[in-house]
């Protein structure tokens, strides 16, 4: 039986003040934070277990006890920690799991009591893992997002576990898929409609029109599913360059997106971590080594390594990293994309000589990850020299061999909250 992990971070931390409770997805940004659940529930597609919820806390002024707890179908389930008055570190529910089946959605619940005067728990990785009932393994990428769409006739695209708004460059939008991977059950939340046309979202594979889509007629809200669409991405050396696209018609009025989510499909015992920044890029200066978690944006890194560090209770392979870099002005040396295995260098990295743009993949290293000891996160590292260096995705595959189980992992879009009108 295969077993997939979920990560949903900010490198930067995000911070939660007392008398408090807000809900985040189990994908992607921990900045998608909104007291709404609606917003960030996703969906699950297939059956299985959630198990393994970890946090890792990065600063709290909080004296009181604060509780994170996997939320399924708008009700809190046994898979809960508890965070101690103004402790940091990791913390783990490694006892409980939860049952789920292919109806079923899920978020996370942070929760941070009243106490004298203003004090905040800061959260910088969330991860959760799943085990499927027949040996493949679910959980998805979505996107949680509140953007109101304004614009006539245009198309906009947006990131598979993004955390920003969606771009008018694609290629500022795409991911590369390791896979092989199939792509399924694009599912979307409008939770607002005052337009006056129809307005379609949908997948994009290799900057083509992709195999799924939904559509919402004048002042249509509310949840949509396509059950029949697929996207094949075969990735290996081919790749395969994979996105989504709001298509806004000729009419007025505004379009309110606050989920999407697709599933990824492998039988290869596969799954995605993704990185990402289509409008949220890291923009990094010379001569500073920033550091990022395996999941969330791009574009809120640290310097404090510890911060990102991903704490596995699963025994698996990372390969493929790889990036997209679409700006760079440092002058004279290379920057280096690295992995980084407890506080050392991993074995994967890209090279980016000078002025250097374009996607690179490491197709050669690998980073052995043990479950419970090892800590795996990212690192780049611009030279000493002057200009900057602009990143908008990092991804890395996770690999358990598999014999003869199909595997799938549901993976979320995440979309960084925050309103934003055209």
């Amino acid at each position: 039986m295969s077993t997939s992990l979920q990560v949903v971070a900010r490198a930067a931390g995000q911070t939660f003040t007392d008398n408090t409770t807000r809900f985040i997805p189990i994908w992607s940004s921990i900045g998608a934070t909104t007291a709404t659940e609606l917003q960030v529930q996703g969906p699950i597609r297939d059956a299985g277990s959630v198990n393994q919820l970890g946090v890792r806390v990065s600063a709290n002024t909080a004296s009181v006890t604060s509780t994170v707890t996997l939320r399924k179908n708008l009700a809190d389930t046994a898979l809960t920690l508890s965070i101690s008055a103004d402790a940091t570190g990791e913390f783990e529910d490694t006892a409980n799991a939860v049952a789920v089946v292919a109806t079923d959605e899920a978020d996370i619940e942070v929760t941070v009591p009243a106490e004298a005067g203003t004090n905040q728990l800061t959260l910088s990785v969330v991860r959760t893992q799943f085990t499927p009932t027949d040996g493949g393994t679910t959980l998805s990428l979505w996107v949680s997002t509140s953007t109101t769409w304004t614009q006539t006739d245009q198309t906009r695209f947006f990131q598979m576990g993004d955390g920003g708004d969606a771009a008018l460059i694609e290629n500022n939008a795409n991911i590369r898929i390791g896979g092989p991977f199939t792509a399924r059950n694009l599912y979307t939340y409008v939770s607002a409609n005052t337009r006056t046309d129809t307005c379609s979202i949908t997948t994009r594979r290799n900057d083509a029109a992709g195999g799924q889509s939904v559509s919402y007629a004048t002042t249509e809200t509310g949840v949509k599913e396509d059950t029949s669409g697929t996207d094949s991405l075969p990735g290996g050396a081919g790749w395969d360059e994979f996105n989504g696209a709001v298509v806004l018609g000729g009419g007025s009025g505004t379009l309110t997106l606050r989920v999407v989510s697709v599933v990824l499909a492998s039988t290869s015992g596969q799954f995605q971590f993704v990185t990402s920044g289509a409008t949220q890029a890291l923009a990094q200066a010379f001569n500073v080594t920033n550091y990022l978690a395996l999941g969330g944006i791009l574009g809120a890194p640290t310097t404090t390594e510890s911060a990102t560090q991903l704490l596995s209770r699963l025994t698996f392979t990372a390969r493929q990293l790889t990036a997209n870099v679409t700006a760079n002005s440092i002058a004279t040396s290379a920057t280096v994309v690295r992995t980084r295995l407890d506080t050392a260098n991993g074995n994967q990295s890209l090279s980016y000589a000078a002025a250097e743009t374009g996607w690179k993949s490491d197709t050669t290293n690998t980073d052995a990850i043990v479950t419970g000891s090892s800590r795996l996160n990212y690192q780049i590292v611009t030279p000493n020299t002057s200009g900057t260096f602009t990143v908008r995705c990092l991804t890395m595959l996770g690999e358990i061999p598999q014999i003869g189980w199909p595997l799938v992992t549901e993976a979320p879009i995440i979309v960084e909250r925050g309103v934003v009108a055209y």
